[in-house]
């Protein structure tokens, strides 16, 4: 049985991964991204996806199963906040360099209906509530048809010390997470 792990214990679990067995933080996004793609392809038969990034890394591993999606021949459409990291900012311009379209973030609240949401705001690194436009994009996304919802490494919103609301959550039918599991998965 795997232990229940909170944020810190996720970072040096990423971390030591990354010093013991030399593996770039690119290519664990890049595996992330990939994951999240072929989970949505194989389980979902997706239409079309809509993913909506935030700034972070959980950003950048929705820009790498965006441009997976997209190389397998699925219509996306990304709504993303500007990218603050640097895995997230390459990531962003891989997506951008293989013919994928970057909305506004604001611009999510014009669309009232989707096939498949993927939420790739935040992931185990949120420690505050959620306010401004990301309260705001997760309120909107509560109130559209969609057929599925799934969430990349935990659902935005949640604590992953403690599985506790931090003020508004994505409701996920899926999430797909990564390593080991963490509080909000349960």
């Amino acid at each position: 049985m795997l232990p229940l792990v909170g944020a810190g214990e996720m970072a040096l679990q990423d971390a030591l991964v990354q010093e013991a067995l030399g593996i770039p933080g690119s290519v664990l996004m890049e595996s992330a991204g990939r994951s999240v793609g072929e989970f949505i392809l194989t389980t979902l038969d997706p239409a079309e996806v809509t993913i909506i990034v935030g700034p972070g890394n959980n950003g950048g591993d929705g820009y790498a199963a965006a441009r997976y999606l997209l190389s397998w021949n699925i219509p996306v459409k990304v709504y993303a906040a500007e990218p603050k990291s640097t895995l997230a900012i390459m990531q962003r311009r891989m997506f951008i360099r293989s013919g994928g379209r970057v909305f506004p973030l604001k611009d999510i609240f014009t669309v009232d209906n989707m096939d498949v949401v993927v939420d790739a705001l935040f992931g185990v690194g949120l420690k505050r509530p959620l306010e401004g436009i990301y309260a705001d994009v997760l309120d909107h996304l509560a109130s559209i048809n969609t057929r599925a919802k799934v969430s990349v490494d935990i659902p935005s919103g949640l604590s992953a010390d403690t599985g506790s609301f931090l003020g508004g959550v994505f409701v996920a039918d899926y999430t797909v997470t990564f390593g080991l599991p963490n509080w909000a998965c349960f």
